[in-house]
């Protein structure tokens, strides 16, 4: 499976044991209900013009019918808007408003492009569409169990410039990959090996700092990420 596989490729790369992140997620679409992870089919509908141009009337009634797409598509790559000034200018054609994915990533795989925040600036950055591609995002949980080492991947979806594109629904297939529900999310579980002898020499600082943050696990963190978003 390939969460498994860039769950130890990830653990490697923060110098842990391959297999720690493996077994905070082993219940991963277990259907035992101890882990949130999902699969999600999603489907954003054509744009259409609502500018009764494709409205008649005949009589007492009323026709409409669906404008088609342009007989002679324009297949150029859509123009490059990566700066702060380009990104407000894309407000008004968005699916979506900017948001984080909540868990330890998402795969997604899509028919159309999307839109990135560039980590560490204010600049959006399109991304084309390569069929076949699966997107990595790193998501909150990520973000929160390695201190930023791997932040919480900003995006947005857009609605494309060109009418051929606006004129036909879109799909992507997300997986998201969450922990366990009991696992804590706790940033000194995921020190390097190479550490652990100056843990057990100083335990009295290390105790200290975990005194002064709370730690949850992830299913308190989700229900956490609930409320801030219904209270808004």
């Amino acid at each position: 499976m390939l969460s498994n596989f860039l769950l130890q490729s990830l653990a490697v790369s923060l110098d842990l044991n391959q297999s720690f992140l493996n077994e905070k997620h082993c219940h991963m679409l277990s259907g035992d209900q101890d882990n949130e992870s999902n699969l999600r089919l999603m489907y954003y509908p054509p744009i259409l013009e609502d500018d009764e141009k494709n409205v008649f009337h005949k009589g007492r009634l009323q026709y409409s019918y669906q404008k088609c797409a342009s007989d002679t598509p324009d297949f150029r790559p859509e123009s490059s808007k990566d700066d702060t000034e380009g990104a407000s200018a894309m407000d008004d054609k968005l699916y979506s408003k900017n948001y984080t994915d909540f868990g330890t990533f998402t795969l997604l795989a899509q028919d159309s492009e999307g839109v990135w925040k560039l980590p560490g600036s204010e600049k959006w950055q399109r991304v084309g569409h390569l069929p076949g591609s699966i997107f990595i995002i790193s998501g909150e949980i990520l973000s929160i169990w390695t201190e930023a080492r791997y932040p919480a991947l900003q995006h947005r979806v857009i609605i494309p410039e060109q009418e051929h594109l606006r004129a036909r629904g879109r799909h992507s297939i997300a997986f998201f990959c969450h922990p366990d529900n009991i696992t804590m999310i706790d940033p000194s579980d995921l020190q390097p090996n190479s550490n652990l002898e100056d843990d057990f020499t100083k335990p009295r600082k290390k105790h200290v700092k975990i005194a002064k943050e709370k730690v949850y696990n992830a299913y308190q963190l989700l229900k956490k990420r609930f409320k801030n978003l219904s209270s808004t």
